[in-house]
């Protein structure tokens, strides 16, 4: 059980890592946000990854044999504690992701239509 948890907290800190740097690339090459706005965004994402740094660094202590005065029922118990934390954090990275591509394309769904407005008239 110990060796698939560890699989999916290192997988899934991987799918986010992955997933931020296409993100933060699109995000930055859209041109529809603000620099207050940009800054927002890498904010929420180094705190995100700090986050994740803290359970990659966790889940090595745990693994590493001595490092912590621990039982085997404490320790599938942290274990269990930071998988259900990087599902977590999987969850927030995919909703806020989503939330701000949508506002992406609504801006330029906007620009667009501000566009075919001008030529109008």
């Amino acid at each position: 059980k110990t060796d698939a948890r560890v699989a999916a907290i290192v997988g899934i800190q991987i799918n986010i890592l992955a997933g931020y740097r296409s993100f933060t690339h699109e995000f930055k090459e859209a041109k529809v946000f603000t620099d207050p706005e940009l800054n927002y965004f890498e904010e929420v994402f180094t705190n995100l990854l700090d986050d994740l740094a803290f359970g990659i660094m966790t889940l090595t202590d745990l693994l590493t044999d001595g490092k912590l005065k621990m039982n085997d029922a404490e320790r599938t118990k942290r274990m269990d504690e930071l998988y259900d934390r990087a599902s977590e954090q999987y969850e927030f990275f995919n909703g806020f992701s989503a939330q701000v591509k949508l506002q992406e394309l609504q801006r330029k769904q906007e620009l667009l239509e501000t566009g075919k407005l001008q030529k109008m008239y």
